[in-house]
């Protein structure tokens, strides 16, 4: 076939790859898998895309590129593209980038595969792949720049997992050595990249400052000097991340200026987004590009800082100067404003780099004795009246409700409190600042006496110091105040007593619910030593909560109540009277949900004040079930709230002391329900699992209801795909009807019991599965003595997993006490039933043993010459640990040894020799602790075993 057919068959075939007929699809996805094994292929593809001419040919041809050059350069299904294709395609890469275009898809493929190749070739095969990109990005032409930018950023983020995910060769170089590569050349990077991104960035700025005085606006300049900006700042984001030092020792000068310059360039940035704002200008695009340098100018600072703090040092006064000044110049955002998201991020950033330095531990900011260049500077900003002007500015800006989201609370409750819970992270303004302001307090504890004076003080005026906020809202915030340091104020009992038992205690009557609300919000973060000195006053302020009509104020409650429970002994007098209340409060906030937004998050809340209370729910636990009932009728479609719902049933039933008959028919009701759908949510499958397992684990006997049930476990094994997790609780729910049900269950059940077990070792090979079946059997045989022979199969199935081709169980035993368990099965087997133990283990079937463990086995075919060695191969005298399974298991050994020597059973010399090696080993290192040696000199003399023993010592003499 000439070059020319096989060029147009194999376009054909590209083109077939997504044909709608499903034969010519499958042919052609089964001839491409072929050629992609064929040396030359790579080489086709690139002729295609440059002499196809239709864009969807060019498409499909760089995806199967990719493909090709992802799976098959460093190696895959028995093929490796060759070295010589491998200089051509990279050649024919950067050929095929320098002339593709614009068009951005295609750029992005080719810069992956180009990835993909530096990321495999250096430094070894292709040292100077970093050198050769920078000078594409020093070429006068910008879509070259561009281009070049786009490989760097790709390679960087490649090699240190930044998003872009790259299959990993077991033989690339080491990342020391990877690392030590690129330090090398970052200083060269970054002057080249610094340059580009300050002169870019310029052009955008001067071009916007001649918009401002009238001039046109040239538009291509976004996607020139704005694009270039972009990656620039990217890659410089991740040199300065891992390789400050290094840019530092090369031209310390240089660093400094540049980080200076971008300071600059971020107070420009901003001054020209306000004026734009001003002026209500509207360029497109520019107010995003303006965004974006300003966001990532910060990053930038806020991850060089955290990875590189003592690199930082020389600039950290400025940027702190700089942000603290931001910082307070901080004004209440309000949802019309069209740079509400901008303003939000930015402050988030602003504040983010203050936490950050604050919080940093290789400033030692929190060891008063040590005094270092950072805690001068960070002392000297936050002095103490720094932290007061930072408290004022939290109070009467960060931390203010905006009127619309005042007007939700009042209006729409849920979508309130809905909207508070996805704003938890750090991202978000609110959790921010709280986290700024912990820290704040936290590193100036001298200066807490001052914080909350000046917190009552505010409180106790009632007013606001701008009158443009109602005082509700700022007393809303004051209190919010208080709960994010009220910890950190706990050792100024003046302040606790007069706040909380003289002003709120007096106030709370008259309080707003708004107020009320953080009222639970300061017992919420109180630490365990303040809550036991206020622990009679939080239960009795939280239930008043409970009281009001208010949603917001009852879910922060409950989240109140949550902690207390936690942190208090329930079991305390003191406390005890306060929680049949307790739980009529919670059961009514469960109650009022009817399956919105906020369900969830307040049955969450739920499920673990339930976990708390155990025993104490049981007075009220119909109610509970009745409500659950109800939100379970509403939410038949919310999947998340109906596992919410199957976790809050688990935690009652784990709680209760006792069996939980007297609730059987509302559990079986929830129960019955999940089985019959549950091949409709895996996710609610697996917490029914476990609620299943909870009731017949709390039974005192197997009902007819609960054995009713029983006919569901072959059904979800059968069904389950592989999942462990699903297969361990099934074995645990059988354990428990074993146990509970009794020989009648037992010798009622026996066959689906068993083929349940092979289901389970069917199902999964890991160890904990096979260690929950070892005990299982171990249940069953000390329960059921006399019906030892019936689980011969089981046991024969559990030998060969044990000693053949796919044993899940390291030779060289890691988890030594899962291998230790299965031993000890056999060998107390062994001890307690000796007869049916050798009569079953001459009963095997012979094995074929192509590798043995021990080359003193490979010519015995019985398995149980395969066990002993396997066992032995298990036990490492140098490393061994006594455990109790193992310490039967030794016990076991020596009786099997007493057993060989009465001539019962016949082992071969070299085993004997080997068991009792080991033993010795075991026996001096342990001092006997295992008790498996009492019965050692019983041995007949003359018999294997005691000759293996004289050979053992005799040889330990002559080593000595």
């Amino acid at each position: 076939m000439s070059s020319e057919d096989t060029f147009v068959n194999t376009l054909q075939a590209l083109r077939n790859l997504s044909d709608e007929d499903r034969d010519r699809r499958e042919q052609a996805q089964c001839d491409i898998g072929e050629w992609q094994k064929t040396p030359g292929f790579c080489n086709l593809l690139e002729q295609i895309i440059r002499r196809a001419t239709d864009p969807k040919d060019i498409k499909i041809t760089l995806v199967v590129f990719r493909k090709t050059v992802s799976r098959f350069w460093s190696g895959y299904d028995g093929y490796e593209i060759p070295l010589p294709e491998k200089e051509q395609i990279r050649a024919s890469l950067l050929s095929l980038l320098m002339t593709c275009g614009n068009n951005k898809q295609v750029v992005k493929e080719i810069v992956y595969m180009l990835t993909v190749v530096v990321y495999h070739e250096f430094p070894h095969n292709w040292p100077s792949a970093l050198t050769d990109v920078s000078t594409l990005i020093q070429s006068p032409e910008p879509e070259v720049r561009i281009k070049g930018l786009r490989l760097l950023s790709s390679f960087l983020r490649a090699f240190f997992d930044l998003g872009v995910v790259v299959t990993r060769n077991i033989n690339l170089p080491k990342t020391e050595e990877l690392n030590t590569c690129i330090s090398q050349q970052a200083p060269a990077m970054f002057s080249i990249l610094a340059t580009l991104w300050l002169e870019s960035n310029s052009a955008l700025l001067e071009q916007l400052s001649h918009v401002l005085q009238g001039q046109a606006w040239d538009a291509n300049i976004l996607e020139t000097a704005g694009t270039q900006c972009t990656l620039s700042m990217r890659i410089l984001w991740i040199i300065f991340s891992y390789f400050l030092k290094n840019l530092q020792e090369a031209n310390e000068s240089a660093t400094g200026q540049f980080f200076l310059g971008i300071g600059k360039m971020l107070e420009a940035s901003i001054s020209c987004i306000q004026v734009f704002q001003e002026r209500k200008l509207d360029i497109p695009g520019t107010k995003n590009y303006l965004a974006s340098v300003v966001l990532r100018i910060i990053q930038l600072l806020n991850c060089t800082q955290s990875n590189q703090p003592m690199a930082f040092l020389p600039y950290l006064q400025f940027y702190l100067d700089f942000f603290l000044q931001e910082f307070f110049k901080a004004r209440l955002l309000t949802r019309d404003e069209s740079q509400f998201e901008f303003q939000e991020k930015y402050y988030v950033a602003v504040i983010t780099f203050l936490t950050d330095v604050i919080s940093a531990s290789d400033y030692h900011i929190l060891e008063e004795d040590e005094v270092t260049p950072a805690t001068q500077i960070i002392r000297k900003f936050f002095n103490g009246d720094t932290i007061q002007d930072i408290t004022r500015i939290i109070v009467s800006k960060y931390f203010i409700l905006t009127p619309e989201w005042a007007s939700d609370w009042e209006e729409e409750p849920e979508q309130f409190l809905d909207n508070e819970m996805s704003d938890l992270s750090a991202s978000c303004l609110n959790p921010a600042t709280e986290l700024f302001f912990w820290w704040t307090v936290r590193i100036n504890l001298e200066h807490g006496p001052k914080i909350g004076k000046f917190l009552l003080e505010a409180i106790t005026s009632g007013s606001h110091p701008e009158h443009s906020i109602p005082p509700v809202l700022y007393q809303e915030s004051l209190y919010h105040a208080y709960a994010v340091c009220g910890d950190q104020l706990k050792g100024q009992d003046f302040f606790l007593k007069q706040f909380c038992l003289e002003h709120v205690q007096s106030r709370f009557g008259n309080m707003h619910v708004m107020v009320k609300r953080r009222v639970a919000d300061i017992i919420q973060h109180w630490s365990s030593e303040v809550l036991e000195e206020f622990g009679s006053w939080g239960y009795e302020t939280l239930l008043r909560c409970f009281s009001e009509d208010d949603l917001v104020t009852r879910v922060a409650a409950a989240q109140g109540l949550k902690v207390v429970l936690e942190e208090l002994d329930m079991n305390n007098l003191q406390y005890y009277k306060y929680i049949g209340q307790s739980v009529e409060a919670i059961v009514a906030l469960a109650n009022d949900m009817d399956g919105g937004p906020i369900t969830v998050s307040v049955l969450d809340i739920v499920k673990d004040v339930v976990g708390s209370l155990k025993e104490s729910i049981r007075p009220v636990a119909m109610d509970l079930l009745e409500v659950l009932k109800r939100l379970w009728g509403l939410s038949k479609k919310k999947k998340m709230v109906l596992c919410t719902i199957t976790q809050i049933l688990a935690k009652f039933v784990a709680g209760l002391i006792g069996s939980p008959i007297e609730f059987e028919t509302p559990l079986i009701s929830f129960l019955t329900e999940i089985l019959e759908k549950r091949q409709s949510s895996p996710a609610l499958l697996e917490d029914g699992l476990v609620l299943w397992w909870r009731i017949v684990d709390q039974a005192a006997f197997i009902s007819p209801k609960m054995g009713s049930l029983f006919s569901y476990l072959p059904h979800v094994l059968d069904e389950n795909d592989g999942d462990s997790r699903v297969t361990q609780s099934c074995l645990n729910i059988l354990t428990c009807y074993v146990l509970n049900g009794k020989y009648g269950f037992f010798t009622k059940n026996f066959s689906e019991i068993m083929m349940l077990l092979s289901m389970c070792l069917g199902n999964s090979h890991k160890n904990s599965i096979v260690v929950s079946v070892v005990e299982f059997l171990k249940i069953c045989v000390r329960m059921f003595p006399k019906e030892v022979a019936k689980f011969k199969d089981a046991l024969t199935s559990l030998m060969f997993l044990f000693v053949g081709d796919d044993c899940p169980l390291p030779k060289h035993v890691e988890d030594r006490s899962s291998a230790s368990c299965i031993g000890s099965l056999f060998f107390e087997l062994a001890l307690d039933h000796t007869e049916f133990f050798f009569a079953f283990m001459n009963e095997l079937p012979k094995i074929q043993l192509e590798d043995a463990v021990n080359p003193f086995a490979s010519d015995i075919g019985n398995p149980t010459y395969h066990f002993l060695s396997v066992f032995l191969d298990i036990v490492e005298p140098e490393e061994y640990v006594v455990l109790q399974s193992e310490r039967i298991t030794l016990q076991g050994l020596c009786k099997f040894l007493e057993i060989n020597d009465s001539q019962m059973f016949s082992l071969h010399p070299k085993i004997i020799q080997q068991c009792y090696w080991t033993l010795e080993d075991i026996r001096k290192k342990n001092h006997d602790s295992t008790g498996a040696f009492r019965n050692k000199n019983a041995l007949i003399e003359g018999s294997p075993g005691h000759r293996a023993l004289e050979q053992v010592k005799g040889k330990r003499k002559k080593e000595k």
